[in-house]
């Protein structure tokens, strides 16, 4: 199978050819991107709507010596 390497460039989700190249209709073709990673999901940690209601969720920490350790 004969290969013939032609660059492009995507433009709102379409690859669009940098040369004046005519296929064929039905012209199978291999889109090859050196470049590109799999986006690495992200959970984000939640936010309080209002920031005001920061006091209500406060919270202290309390280091419990060795002996009130049960």
């Amino acid at each position: 199978m004969p290969v013939t390497a032609i660059e492009g460039v995507v433009h709102d989700g379409k690859v669009v050819i940098s040369e004046a190249i005519e296929l064929p209709d039905e012209t199978r073709v291999y889109v090859v991107v050196p470049s590109w990673q799999t986006p690495v999901p992200q959970v984000r940690s939640p936010r309080l709507a209002n920031q005001s209601d920061f006091p209500r969720y406060k919270k202290t920490v309390t280091d419990l010596g060795d002996d009130e350790v049960q």
